[in-house]
């Protein structure tokens, strides 16, 4: 039976027939359970979309926008825009949405609902849980990704199509960036979600969008725009929209065999260097004459191509941005066990920048209204109790008071829930706290947290309280699901009639979920459908309803659970025939001047990857950081020794330029049972280029004379120069002489330079709000300093408590931390030069990093 005649098999009858709703309501209805993923079916009722498709029905009608049909159908009515959790946003805020917008035209409209969205939500790095529109809205932040979700939700409210558009990975940076895209005018233009400009196709990332390499958007359904179509599934199409954006270049590859005779049917992974990885931003399948086809950027791609297990490796890469198209041909000539070591230069786009703007009136009038919604969302974000706020209001033990008030004050939007539950459970509603992450506290129902600790008995222990009551198991979203689960398999049937009950009874199939959305256990429970880590996540929550330890390994991903009286996790789908896999060990080492930083960091400096069968697997070290086997090796402690499983590994290691060049390198090796095996780690050097040797936070506030300011806002986006000092100490004045000898070459280099002076918070020192403070007031400065054109780049402010400095030395693991601190930075996070203490080489460095970033 094809996919999708299973997924509409699914589709309530009700609905299908279209008993009880209008013709057009019923088609809607009909269109959403078409296309959707089997985690949606189980985990959200036909009243749900139901309702929301009525809202969306009223928008278009109401709204009076001219909307073509299969703008609508795809842009405006479905309800999931990513892998959020799903929930009524639009039911919710339709009338006030609708109030704030009347009378305007769509391209106002969409800027208006952007000022709305900024009025309620800021950026702030989250974990890769995507929240949905209303926990992100109560906690008024998010990442980009969940701001760009909450965004198109708030757009699609109002009947305005929008999708959420991602750069999968910067090719010129080790990050990545999601954003919208409106359809007005009868095109699509785009805006930074939650980030409001005075016109549309203005935005921070203006910049760097010029130097993507792919841009791409999931669209619900299957869509026949004339888009760059680069992926079908059953629920989704996706498309390149990298056109719209940038001047592209037609990538043709062409896999072959060892005879030179081109192999259809072959998975090519057209990878972009990041995250210390290589990663797989576009899989497409070889044509009938062994070719795959790509448009993207104008910089180089790594292709990895494979089929049956045999696999090759070639560079997607061209003399300079001019030509239109570039062929590569890559030999299927490896498998797994072929032990190879290769050094890959990989080049960005070339800087640029999309045009766009408006007067600088609109500008200023825009900021101003910033600053207003800047205050109505601090008024709201004001009323989350503080540490000491939670340390007056709980009624709790002495005893317990500190560590319920940091969960408390935590809980941001979400801190009602989270003192009741406190203030009910007492000592195990901490301890469940302390294990669930951030996000967890932040969108998590009281009921849901009262439902995981019924039955708890204070014996438990850390471990126990993880890997049997902790109601998260994966990414999926946390809900009840023990009672469910209890009345489905009965009496405990013991592990293995856990695991047999699972196996007869859950019906596995990716294909029914392609975004890879991770449903409850309680949705599997109901479609008895999943995908293969649903399933995973349902027979870990049945194991833990009946007292077993489970997880889904951080490193694997592999089910596991604790045999009783065990000390050794099992695989769940081990069969008779298979054993466990067996254990070896890893040491990586460097050898002093060959390419290695004192602490090379994991997702940073190198990843590691697992080969099976010509694909590659990343290993997840959880943060970066997370322990390994229980060993009590992190992954940043290279040096030591920890257990993976037996198999052959590739090392993936990169040495980021600052002109955003990589100097990257690939080695395999083979892990053996009960064997150690050891692995050099370089990071390839090039002396005439500015490397990245540490990051920081350019989000970091400090005090400037208008109040606490972050850096990002006050030195903008590009690189800029941080100097915190003492005030009329020698190395202070050495440096400031030396900054003003260069003033003209600074000049010419026309970035920010933000001098800073540190002032305990508690010294007496410490200016009051009232106080206004420059330069001459925090530094000794030499005569003429600020004379010539560089002195509107100056900026001047306190480091509070040494927060700047600290964070500059600790994100270039710099012990020595003596003043004065000098940074070279961007405002990606990237510090490409660091000066500690007294310099007396400091002008002549300074000049050469600065003569090469110009």
């Amino acid at each position: 039976m094809n996919t999708r005649r299973l997924l509409l098999l699914l589709v309530p009858i009700a609905i299908i027939s279209g008993c009880s709703f209008s013709s057009n309501e019923s088609q809607a209805v009909k269109f959403l359970y078409e296309y959707m993923d089997a985690a949606d079916r189980g985990d959200y009722d036909e009243k749900f979309f139901r309702e929301n498709v009525r809202v969306s029905l009223r928008a278009r009608e109401e709204m009076g926008w001219n909307v073509p049909e299969d703008i609508f159908m795809h842009f405006v009515l479905p309800v999931r825009v990513n892998n959020e959790r799903l929930d009524s946003f639009r039911v919710t805020y339709y009338d006030e949405l609708k109030e704030r917008v009347a009378g305007m035209s769509m391209r106002e409209a969409a800027l208006e609902i952007n000022h709305w969205c900024y009025e309620h939500v800021t950026y702030t790095p989250t974990d890769s849980r995507t929240s949905s529109p209303l926990a992100t809205m109560r906690n008024a932040e998010g990442r980009c990704g969940e701001e760009s979700v909450f965004t198109v939700a708030a757009m699609r409210a109002v009947g305005i199509p929008a999708r959420q558009v991602y750069t999968p990975r910067w090719a010129h940076t080790d990050d990545n960036h999601a954003w919208v895209e409106v359809w007005t005018d009868e095109q699509w233009h785009f805006l930074g979600a939650c980030e409001p400009e005075a016109e549309l196709d203005m935005a921070w990332f203006n910049e760097p969008a010029a130097r993507a390499m792919l841009m791409h958007t999931l669209v619900y359904g299957d869509y026949k725009g004339d888009e760059d179509v680069i992926k079908k599934t059953a629920t989704y199409t996706e498309i390149n929209v990298i056109g719209n954006y940038v001047r592209t270049r037609q990538n043709i590859v062409t896999v072959l065999d060892e005879e030179g005779t081109p192999v259809p049917g072959a998975g090519v992974n057209f990878c972009i260097y990041n995250y210390g990885e290589f990663y797989p931003a576009v899989t497409l399948e070889t044509d009938a004459e062994g070719k795959a086809i790509l448009h993207s950027g104008m910089g180089d791609m790594l292709v990895w191509a494979e089929l049956d297990g045999v696999f090759g490796i070639g560079l997607l890469t061209t003399d300079d941005d001019s030509y239109e198209v570039c062929e590569l041909e890559v030999v299927l000539d490896r498998i797994d066990e072929d032990i190879f070591s290769v050094n890959v230069d990989v080049n960005p786009p070339a800087p640029g920048f999309i045009p766009g703007g408006t007067s600088d009136e609109a500008v200023a009038l825009n900021n101003v209204r910033l600053a207003h919604e800047d205050s109505l969302r601090t008024a709201y974000t004001s009323s989350f109790p503080s540490y000491e706020t939670a340390l007056e209001m709980l009624s709790v033990p002495d005893s317990l008071a500190d560590r319920a008030a940091r969960q408390v004050c935590d809980a941001r939007g979400n801190w009602r829930a989270v003192k009741s539950f406190v203030e009910k459970m007492g000592y195990p509603a901490v301890r469940l706290l302390e294990v669930l992450s951030r996000k967890d506290l932040r969108d998590t129902p009281l009921y849901v947290l009262e439902d995981a600790l019924k039955g708890y008995e204070d014996s438990f222990s850390d471990e126990e309280m993880e890997f049997v009551l902790n109601p998260r198991i994966a990414m999926e979203f946390i809900r009840p699901y023990r009672s469910e689960i209890r009345k489905a398999i009965g009496r405990n049937p013991g592990a293995e009639g856990i695991i047999r009950w699972t196996l007869s009874n859950i019906s596995v199939s990716d294909e029914l979920n392609p975004r890879g959305l991770q449903a409850t256990p309680t949705g599997t429970l109901r479609t008895k459908t999943a995908d293969a880590v649903s399933r995973d996540i349902f027979v870990v929550a049945a194991l833990r309803t009946y007292g077993y330890k489970a997880r889904l390994d951080v490193l694997t991903g592999k089910a596991q659970y604790m045999p009783e009286g065990g000390e050794e996790w099992m695989d769940i789908w081990t069969t008779k025939e298979e054993e466990t896999s067996e254990k070896g060990w890893l040491s990586l080492y460097s050898v002093p001047g060959e390419g290695i930083l004192d602490d090379p960091e994991y997702y940073r400096h190198f990843t590691l990857s697992k080969l099976e069968g010509g694909q590659r697997r990343l290993l997840e070290f959880e943060g970066g950081d997370a322990t390994e086997m229980g060993s009590g090796v992190t992954a940043k402690d290279f040096s030591r020794r920890f257990a993976l499983e037996e198999g052959v590994y590739l090392l993936t290691s990169g040495n980021r330029m600052a002109s955003g060049a990589v100097l990257a390198r690939m080695v395999t090796f083979i892990i053996k049972p009960g064997q150690v095996t050891t692995v050099q780690l370089i990071l390839r050097e090039q002396e005439e280029e500015v490397k990245v040797i540490g990051a920081m936070d350019p989000e970091m506030n400090y005090l400037s004379p208008t109040g606490e300011t972050s850096i990002l806002s006050s030195v903008g986006r590009g690189y800029f120069l941080v100097a915190v000092l003492g005030r009329g100490d020698e190395p202070t004045t050495h440096v400031l002489r030396r900054l003003a000898a260069l003033k003209d070459q600074l000049a010419a280099w026309g970035r920010p330079i933000l001098l800073l002076r540190p002032i305990a918070s508690k010294s007496k020192e410490y200016p009051s709000s009232e106080t206004t403070f420059d330069g001459a007031s925090l530094f000794s400065l030499p005569a003429g300093f600020t004379e010539g054109e560089w002195s509107n780049q100056l900026l001047y402010g306190i480091d509070t408590d040494s927060q700047v400095r600290k964070m500059l030395c600790e994100g270039t693991h710099t012990k020595f931390r003596r003043l004065p601190v000098i940074a070279i930075c961007d405002s990606f996070g990237h510090i490409v030069y660091l000066s500690v203490g007294y310099n007396t080489s400091l002008e002549g460095q300074l000049a050469s990093v600065l003569g090469k970033l110009e």
